[in-house]
């Protein structure tokens, strides 16, 4: 019956869909790819990634993999509400996964499938703040050997992320820059 299909579903651990790829890196016109910078950026808010694809701790890993090459995700910010409570990269599900040289790589993975997001995710982050310098957050990248790091705001407040690319980004607008200066 539809009420038992309907119950059934309300069960199941929330999990949020993949966003349309339109989400990720565009510009906000919905014209094309967001790598052209507007300005000189100096702040994070300037590059920071606004609209993310978040998981729940209770999430299970079985189409995170998956989600994750679709759109070309990395790194999976895990938040309860609004709150910041860890992070799951591509390589910590590739970690958690079955070796396919296992005789038993199905069996092994279906278990691994069912398991929630916080048995895997890091729950030591590096946060930094909309109003912190690009040249800190380059040091603290640098340092730390970390792919991202996670923008928040009052009380862990998940509000965006700075990747490895969007260093890239400003590489290539400070390149372009100077391509393109009179000599």
């Amino acid at each position: 019956s539809e009420a038992a299909k309907a119950d059934a579903a309300a069960a199941r651990p929330h999990h949020h869909p993949p966003p349309p790829p339109s989400l990720r890196g565009r510009d906000g016109s919905g014209t094309g790819p967001r790598f052209e910078l507007r300005e000189t950026p100096k702040l994070v808010r300037d590059v920071m990634s606004r609209k993310l694809f978040t998981v729940e701790p209770d999430t299970i890993l079985k189409d995170l993999q998956q989600h994750m090459h679709t759109f070309r995700i990395g790194h999976l910010p895990v938040v309860d509400g609004e709150k910041l409570v860890g992070l799951v990269t591509h390589n910590d599900l590739l970690h958690a996964s079955s070796s396919f040289l296992s005789e038993q790589a199905n069996e092994r993975n279906a278990i691994i499938h069912t398991v929630p997001v916080s048995r895997i995710m890091q729950r030591e982050l590096i946060t930094v703040g909309p109003d912190d310098t690009l040249i800190d957050v380059a040091r603290i990248i640098w340092e730390a050997r970390v792919g991202c790091v996670l923008v928040v705001e009052n009380d862990d407040k998940l509000i965006g992320i700075v990747t490895e690319g969007d260093f890239l980004r400003i590489a290539h607008h400070f390149l372009k820059g100077a391509a393109e200066a009179p000599t």
